[in-house]
């Protein structure tokens, strides 16, 4: 029993002397880039639709490289049909990094496009 208690003691002031309470956490500022990106949003009703703030949507152009190509795109989900078949609709735009302002005016004309199918199925 003496051995059992010793050996506990000697690991457990092992394990509580060996910890180091001077850690410091270093985080350095690296520069990235995003290449190729392509994002598609799935919405579900219109309100979801007319949430999507597309100001707020600029700013992943800001980690952008030079001459990249974006994608962008909404998924409209519908009701359903009947068993076999769902009412979808799927609208995307393509572009490049270089041209930020037109692909933003493009943006918000599938954003109104994506709120007339809500409006014509409703």
């Amino acid at each position: 029993m003496k051995t059992i208690i010793a050996t506990l003691a000697i690991f457990i002031s092992a394990f509580t002397l060996s910890q180091n309470n001077d850690s410091k956490i270093e985080i350095s500022k690296k520069n990235y880039t995003l290449e190729n990106v392509s994002l598609c949003i799935t919405v579900t009703n219109k309100e979801d639709l007319e949430a999507i703030d597309i100001n707020k949507l600029e700013s992943f152009f800001e980690d952008l490289g030079e001459n990249e190509p974006v994608s962008f795109g909404f998924i409209c989900k519908g009701e359903t049909i009947n068993l076999d078949e769902k009412s979808d609709f799927k609208i995307k735009i393509t572009g490049n990094s270089n041209d930020k302002k037109a692909f933003i005016k493009r943006l918000r004309k599938i954003k109104k496009i994506a709120l007339n199918y809500y409006n014509k199925n409703n």
